[in-house]
């Protein structure tokens, strides 16, 4: 007990956190006449509150209180909802912010506090623009055409084709078991390893100078030129960059095509079988370039060569 002149002050001390209440007898001497106050002292709460969990992409949030000396709870949240217990069930906002408001009570004394959660507004991952997937000449039909060419070719028109073992195993054996039908890519993967730049010059080096006789080969060599050709176009369209930097660059495989087919027209004009292998040869560039130019990303070297291409064969054929 403090004592001054005219007022009597009690200060409880060590309450029971189980009780926030305890009632306290003053007994006191007043003209010798012993006298006997209950009084209840109530202990203001202790406030302690804060987040459980959060969800920051449904904007959930659970709470925790472990406030002592309160008998009540009141909850207040600026999503328009209360509560009065001791722990609220999980609340949902709609803003950034979520705002829970606790004013713990005990009898006449009360004592607030807030708890603020900052929603992280997540930047979405930007989605990647697709490089669209090219469709290339189909090149199944390529194995059929060279079975065709060497079932009517002389006797000895393999024997001046150096990779002419190679050739069979590929489009005899390889297409029929492992090529047609395949998705491009896997067509593309499975046939370079094998037919590589060199092996195709090698080869269109062999046909040319056959070519260039124009001897009882030459349509043979022309059938098998114009399958080596769509073969190319099929490496050129299967990469998405241009021919000068793919990993397989046909750029200068192209080159040795487009000289070749400007010393076919100094070497004078083809006949009859020879000019329809030549106009089939146009169509198939004159088609590749078409689409081409249609693709993202552009090809720049490629249409260029392939419009060189189209300018020497409309000549030829």
């Amino acid at each position: 007990i403090i004592n001054n002149p005219t007022t009597y002050k009690f200060v409880p001390n060590n309450f029971d956190i189980e009780t926030s209440v305890r009632t306290i007898s003053i007994s006191y001497n007043a003209n010798n006449d012993v006298k006997t106050i209950l009084v209840q002292v109530f202990k203001k709460p202790v406030i302690a509150i804060g987040e459980g969990s959060v969800n920051h992409t449904t904007k959930t949030v659970t709470y925790t209180n472990t406030t002592q000396f309160a008998t009540q709870f009141d909850w207040v949240f600026n999503n328009g909802n209360t509560s009065r217990n001791r722990i609220p069930g999980r609340q949902q906002y709609t803003g950034s912010t979520g705002v829970a408001t606790l004013t713990a009570v005990n009898g006449p004394c009360s004592t607030s506090d807030i708890v603020e959660t900052e929603f992280e507004t997540e930047t979405p991952t930007p989605t990647p623009t697709p490089t669209p997937e090219r469709t290339c000449t189909p090149i199944d039909v390529l194995g059929e055409s060279f079975k065709l060419v060497m079932e009517n070719a002389s006797d000895g028109f393999e024997k001046r084709i150096r990779d002419s073992v190679l050739l069979r195993r590929v489009f005899v054996v390889q297409f029929d078991n492992t090529i047609v039908g395949k998705e491009q890519k896997a067509q593309f993967d499975t046939i370079r390893p094998h037919l590589t730049l060199t092996v195709i010059r090698r080869v269109i080096n062999d046909l040319d100078a056959i070519i260039k006789e124009r001897g009882e080969d030459s349509i043979a060599a022309m059938l098998l030129y114009h399958i080596l050709l769509q073969l190319l176009m099929f490496y050129a369209c299967c990469q998405n960059q241009d021919i000068d930097r793919a990993q397989v660059a046909t750029l200068n495989t192209f080159n040795v095509i487009l000289d070749q087919f400007k010393e076919w027209k100094e070497h004078g004009n083809f006949k009859d079988n020879a000019k329809t292998v030549l106009a089939n040869m146009l169509e198939a560039v004159d088609r590749e370039l078409k689409k081409t130019k249609t693709e993202t990303p552009k090809k720049v070297k490629y249409i260029d060569i392939l419009e060189q291409l189209v300018e020497c064969l409309t000549d030829l054929a």
